[in-house]
This record gives structure tokens, sequence and C-alpha cells, in this order.
């Protein structure tokens, strides 16, 4: 219920409100499907997030020759940004195929070990991922990639990939053998000394979870099976091949990195809905996820269907309103909420439009909305500078374009990102 109180104190008139919850389900950045970067063709449901493999090959096809922009234009960054969407990015040395190939760049096969392999997943080509040369080689191309993208805030998300088929850090026995504890620790490292500005995920909790603040992400979403095991893992720790305690627990690194991950491929995903809505939503809300692809639930069409993956939707990610507001002489007082199953894991800007007649002003508030967990409340104020306002807006600024971009879950009137406050 909303409620609008008037108090005297001393001089000065405080005004109160209270905002109720918004149900149903909200479109916002950085939550929800995600969508393939190569693909720019019309979808039937909403989406923010595209996503997108870079294999070795394509980046650096010749050595220090970096294909930055043959890369970008194949994912259609530019197209994507003025779509005001967001991406996450993995670095692929291995994506198994139906033919043999490699997805390492021909100089650099030249120079390191592997193999050529055929699996139950596919053909390809598995490097030496202990090989010092393919190691400091790797460690370069990072650190150019955390030079171009750190800080862009189109780049939301990196997941890193690098080891394993497809980037998961796992290798079937056929193709080859995971390095050691320490090698993998370089590969990790490299990501955090690049990308300190951007949120980087893990496919498993190793150890460089906790040691560098890392998300995680689950490509087999939707599975029962492989997501209990995958919650396991997070909770308990556990062996990892012939690794005793290779995996730690990490069951609060929801809390300060973000959890994503793909639907499982065994399941079309309208059967997903249709067999399993309520399942999926019990695993999103246990893991926290935050969003769903890039096999997600975008090309989803049954409109009987629609019902189901509202209810998933609503429950992932996160739902960040104002509690409750009071204007006491020129102080505004803000309490946020958050009614989701994450955090919003960046501080955008937050600011108020207050409107004096014909003009409106702008002024930040110093909230960092990446502390504001699920069911806890958040406290800020800011100074109106003295000014004799009609109304008072709130809104959350996008740093890629600069607009408030985000849905606030607060039954308020709401135009263009902006949220009424007072009156």
């Amino acid at each position: 219920m909303l409620m609008l109180l008037a108090m005297t104190a001393g001089r000065a008139e405080t005004l109160f409100k209270e905002y109720a919850p918004l149900s149903g389900c909200i479109v916002n950045p950085l939550t929800g499907n995600v969508c393939w970067a190569e693909d720019v063709s019309a979808h039937p449901q909403p989406f923010t997030l595209v996503y997108a493999n870079i294999t070795w090959r394509d980046l650096e096809p010749e050595e220090g020759a970096y294909a930055f922009e043959i890369v970008e234009e194949a994912c259609h960054f530019s197209w994507w940004k003025e779509q005001s969407k967001h991406i996450i990015l993995r670095l692929t040395l291995d994506l198994p195929g139906k033919k043999k190939h490699s997805d390492l760049p021909q100089w650099l096969m030249e120079r390191t070990a592997g193999a050529y392999y055929e699996c139950p997943y596919g053909a390809g080509y598995c490097p030496d991922y202990s090989d010092p040369v393919l190691i400091a080689h790797h460690s370069e191309l990072v650190k150019r990639l955390g030079e171009r993208y750190d800080n862009d805030p189109f780049v939301s998300f990196i997941e890193i990939g690098s080891l394993g088929h497809w980037g998961e850090w796992h290798i079937h026995e056929r193709a080859g053998k995971m390095p050691p504890q320490d090698v993998r620790t370089s590969y990790v490292r490299a990501y955090a000394e690049a990308f300190p500005h951007t949120h980087l995920l893990m496919r498993r909790p190793f150890q460089e979870v906790s040691a560098y603040g890392l998300g995680l992400f689950n490509d087999a979403s939707g599975s029962l099976e492989e997501t209990l095991i995958w919650l396991d893992w997070i909770g308990n720790g556990g062996s990892y091949e012939d690794e005793e305690k290779g995996l730690v627990p990490a069951p609060d690194a929801w809390k300060t990195a973000p959890v994503g991950g793909e639907l499982t491929t065994a399941v079309p995903p309208p059967q997903l809905l249709q067999d399993s809505a309520d399942l999926c939503m019990r695993l999103f809300r246990l893991s926290h996820t935050s969003w769903i692809g890039p096999n997600s639930f975008s090309e989803v069409q049954d409109r009987e269907l629609q019902g189901k993956l509202d209810r998933i939707l609503e429950n992932t990610g996160y739902r960040l309103r104002v509690a409750a507001a009071s204007v006491t002489g020129s102080r505004l007082s803000l309490t946020f909420t958050n009614d989701g199953i994450a955090p919003f894991y960046y501080d955008w800007p937050v600011m108020v439009r207050v409107r004096t007649g014909e003009e409106q002003h702008v002024i930040p508030v110093p909230a960092a909305l990446s502390g504001v967990l699920p069911g806890t409340m958040v406290h800020a104020s800011v100074d109106l500078d003295g000014l004799a306002w009609e109304s008072i807006d709130i809104g959350i600024l996008d740093p890629m374009n600069g607009l408030p971009s985000i849905r606030l879950a607060m039954d308020v009137p709401e135009e263009k990102g902006w949220h009424v406050l007072f009156p």
C-alpha cells in the first residue's frame, strides 16, 4: 500500500512514502534469456544479453595480429550496442565439431604440443595445456582482451573458458587430460589480472573461485541430475578427476559474483517448460541464477507456455526497488530492497530527477546497488540543493548509453526508466 504522511519536526515538514512491490515478469539488463551474438534475427522472447564464443584461431590468426574488428563484426557488436544489449564473452581453444579441425591458429600449433581427437563429443584438437609456450601466449592474448574490453560496459561478463572442450574445464579421456592445479591457476590468474573491473565466471568451483571472487556458470541448467551435482560441488566441494579435493565449497559466491549458464541440450526448451517448469524454477532459485543462455528460452513461441516461462523469469536475477522514501527539508532519504534471488552485480549510477517548474535537475545518489542482497535493505540519502521541487523521480543509468534502463520492481508510474517517488 502506498502511504503519504506529513509530520512536523521543528520547522521541517517530512514527507514519507512506502512503495508496494510490482508483481510479474520484468525484462531488465543483465538478467533473463540470452541469445547468440551472431544471430540478429527477431526472437519471440525479449532479452537483454547476448553471448559470443571467441576462438583463438579467429582472434589471432597471425602472431601478434589481433582481429578484434573482424570478430566484433561477426558478432555484431555495434548492432547490439545500438539495441542497448550487453554481451557475455568466452574464449575457447577447443570446440568439438563434426570434422577434424583445430581452434588454435596454425602458427601456435607449430610451436606447441597437442593432438587431434575423435570422441563422443565430436572431433577437434586438444592442446597440451601445460605447454609453457602455450601458457605464455595465452597470458598475452588474455591481456590484450582485457585492454580492449575490461573498461567497456558493453562487455558485462567473461566466462573463463580456455581449458577443455567448449571452455568447460573438462576433457574426454580419448582426447587428453586437464593440467594440474598450479597450471590451471596460471590460466585463471591471467584473466583476473586482465579484467579487474569485469565479473568473471568459472564452470566449476575450483579454489580460484574463492581466491579471486569469481562467479559460476552451469551449462546443464534444467537438468535435475547434472544441476544437483553442480550444486553439491558449490555446497560441499568434491573431487576433480584424480584430485580428491580439487573442488572447494563456494556457497556464498553468488552474493558478490554472478551465476549464469545455459539450458541442457538434452531436452528442447519448450519441452522443459511443458514438463519441468517448476523444477527449473526451483533449481534457478537454489543456484541464484541471473541469466539463462545462450541455449535459452528465447525461441519459445507457444503462448500456452508463456505463463510458465514468465514465472521462471520472475524468479531469476534481481528485483530492485525503493521500499520507502522521505523528504525532510532539502534531504531525500531512500531505502532500497531486492525482491529477487540475486544481487545486481554492478554499481550503475543511481540518479534522482528533480523537477522545478519547467526545469529539471539530475542529482547522483551515493548508493551501491551491488550491496543490496535479496531480502535486505540499504539506506542512502542525498541533498536536493534547496530546490523547490514539484516532483522527484528515480532512475538507474546504464553506463553504456547514459540512459535510465532498469525497471524497478515497485508499483509506481514509470516513463522511460524514470520512476515517480513524489508527489
